[in-house]
């Protein structure tokens, strides 16, 4: 599988000095991890693209050195990266959680403490939940979205879905759909009068004989020419 490669704007040293960066972090972990794959750039990762790889349902595998950590949000900062510039340059989505589950509770209890005295948070929290109840949120994530690769753990999350589908569900959909297409068709030519009828030639016309139109002189009187007179 071809690796596009994405620099994180946050780093602006040469690939080599990232690579030297994230040896020297793995070092410092004390173990040796073997290497999944390297990027186009030189960068080394331990774990697989598209994918987050939790230990016991507390600890998550960084990417750029294999250490297992409750936070890998927090310890990019010693490889020089950001989260935005990790999930791009190994497939995540943007919204992909980079911490353990015990972190993630430990969050949700201090921002829950905040939303009770601090009136910035309650203020944002509500402005969020109205923004996400009238749609207005996710016309914006799409907008955001548009003309930008899909990352592969979406692509990912999308074939496993598709493949739960029964197929007999996925006929029946198919068979739905092309009903309501036929449909809107048929009320968009109801509401034009109709489709065009076909005109096809005239009577008498294609085989050397012809019939005056209508904007046509009929006769060869009519036309001026000389009619034999019978005798």
């Amino acid at each position: 599988m071809s690796v596009e490669t994405i620099s994180p704007d946050a780093d602006p040293r040469p690939a080599a000095a990232r690579l030297r960066a994230s040896r020297r972090a793995a070092r410092a972990g004390g173990a040796v991890r073997l290497v999944v794959g390297v990027l186009a750039d030189g960068t080394a990762f331990y774990a697989p693209l598209g994918e987050v790889v939790v230990v016991n349902d507390a600890l998550v595998i960084c990417h750029l050195c294999g250490r297992a950590l409750r936070s890998v949000t927090a310890h990019l900062r010693a490889h020089g990266w950001n989260k935005e510039a990790y999930c791009q340059a190994f497939g995540l989505e943007r919204g992909q959680s980079l911490e353990g589950l015990p972190t993630r509770k430990l969050r949700a209890a201090a921002l829950a403490a905040r939303l009770v005295f601090d009136p910035a948070i309650r203020e944002g929290s509500a402005a969020g939940r109205d923004r996400a109840r009238t749609g207005e949120l996710a016309r914006d994530a799409a907008a955001a979205a548009r003309g930008r690769a899909l990352p592969e753990q979406r692509r990912r999350k999308a074939l496993r879905a598709l493949a739960a589908i029964p197929p007999a569900r996925v006929a029946r959909a198919n068979a739905e759909r092309a009903r309501r297409r036929l449909a809107e068709v048929a009320a968009a030519a109801a509401r034009r009068g109709g489709l065009p009828r076909h005109r096809g030639p005239r009577p008498g016309a294609g085989r050397g004989g012809s019939q005056p139109g209508r904007h046509q002189p009929g006769g060869r009187a009519a036309q001026g020419l000389a009619v034999a007179s019978p005798r």
